[in-house]
């Protein structure tokens, strides 16, 4: 088996432990990609991302290479995303991996982060609730 791909372009930083942050300008916002552990020792490196991206437009926080996220990550994501939305910037979560989508459903966050915010016109990013398994 291949050794998975670099999530990041040879001309960005590596992926190491802990967090790596790529901020990518678009036309009309910038894409934040992430990688590694979004943990407490994280946090800050996220929030100094934060102010690396455009005043204005889209935001696409991208999860997909993600590893870990704990209770401080998510505090980050969460805080992340109310800065955003009162700068007028709509926010998606992309790619969020499986062990994320289950802090985000254990913390009742799903709707909350990977629900698109003043974007009616892109109804293909809303992501479904999460499914309840058993009686109740």
């Amino acid at each position: 088996m291949s050794p998975s791909p670099d999530p990041f372009p040879p001309d960005s930083t590596a992926p190491r432990p802990g967090l790596v942050t790529l901020v990518e300008p678009r036309a009309r916002g910038a894409r934040l990609r992430l990688a590694g552990e979004l943990d407490l020792d994280a946090a800050p490196a996220l929030a100094a991302s934060a102010t690396a991206l455009p005043p204005v437009g889209e935001v696409h926080v991208d999860l997909r290479a993600v590893t870990f996220l704990d209770s401080a990550g998510l505090h980050a994501l969460l805080a992340l995303h109310d800065a955003l939305v009162k700068r007028g910037c709509p926010v998606q979560l992309v790619g969020p991996q499986p062990g994320v989508l289950r802090l985000l459903d254990f913390a009742a966050a799903r709707g909350w982060l990977l629900r698109p915010v003043h974007c009616p016109e892109r109804p293909e990013w809303a992501v479904a609730p999460p499914q309840r398994s058993g009686p109740g």
